[in-house]
């Protein structure tokens, strides 16, 4: 089997690691008796830098590493990794920290100009995705998650007709409810995002762009998506008894891929004592 890229390692969330794996009974057992290789990263196309037999204490355990394809590690000390399910995958190890990522400069905002008598409508929502579940547990990241959508758009996207794969200057027509007609333009996508434009024929007004990214929040444990559109006021936008309708109507529909990507990505595990609370929360923006 081939090496895992780099990009590919997604860590496990958790505290610090803990001197104290002995403690923690963390031994060899291959089921077999034979030995266990020890590599010299998660993956089993890595180099082998040693062998231990089966019963081996392993005092120096320090976290659990969870690799792209879900495969688990146990990290040694070194940077040394032996396949977690050589040693009993004791879930009592604490997981290996991984920094939030920086943000791409791709996702950086930019401003349309409006043309003379254009007045500019803005709207900006922000959700936690998975408010009891940490997604490192689970390899998700907002790399991955956004690569889920733009692989399959039609599927995992809240509107179809684009289909199953987007990219910077492909031009489509969403379909949404009743008899609204919304062609767009992907103006550029990047790894934790994609923004389009509304082209003529968009009852909301053409010339408005929509961004969407997935972002750790500020803890790192925590998945966001962030809905930023902005342009020129159409005529339905400006009209005094549409805007509040307007409002309530992109908040509830981008509060519905927020529940989607939540579900999509199986963020949605609750503990026994939050049964019944909602996995996505509204944040202020």
């Amino acid at each position: 089997m081939c090496a895992a890229p780099a990009f590919a390692l997604t860590l496990i969330a958790g505290s610090a690691p803990s001197a104290n794996a002995f403690d923690r009974g963390v031994v060899v057992d291959t089921k077999n008796g034979g030995n266990a290789r020890v590599r010299s990263a998660p993956s089993t196309g890595a180099s082998e830098v040693a062998t231990l037999p089966n019963g081996a204490r392993l005092p120096d355990a320090e976290c659990l590493v969870r690799t792209a394809d879900s495969t688990a590690w146990t990290k040694l000390s070194g940077d040394r990794y032996i396949r977690a399910d050589l040693t009993g995958f004791d879930t009592r190890l604490p997981a290996c920290e991984q920094p939030a990522p920086p943000r791409s400069a791709d996702s950086v905002d930019r401003p349309i100009p409006a043309e003379r008598g254009e007045e500019e409508y803005e709207y900006h929502y922000r959700f936690l995705l998975g408010a009891y579940t940490d997604p490192r547990t689970l390899g998700v990241t907002p790399e991955s998650a956004t690569a889920k959508i733009l692989d399959n758009f039609d599927e995992e996207f809240l509107y179809r007709d684009c289909g199953p794969r987007v990219w910077g200057g492909k031009q489509c027509e969403l379909d949404l409810p009743g008899p609204f007609n919304f062609p767009i333009k992907f103006d550029r996508t990047w790894p934790t995002g994609w923004e389009f434009t509304s082209l003529d024929g968009t009852e909301e007004g053409a010339r408005r762009w929509i961004k969407f990214e997935l972002q750790w929040n500020e803890a790192g444990d925590r998945l966001i998506l962030d809905v930023h559109a902005k342009g020129p006021r159409s005529a339905l936008l400006t009209s005094r008894g549409a805007q509040p309708f307007n409002a309530l109507l992109t908040s509830h529909e981008w509060h519905r891929l927020a529940d989607k990507v939540t579900w999509r990505n199986h963020l949605c595990e609750r503990p026994w004592w939050a049964l019944g609370a909602p996995c996505v929360i509204p944040l202020e923006s």
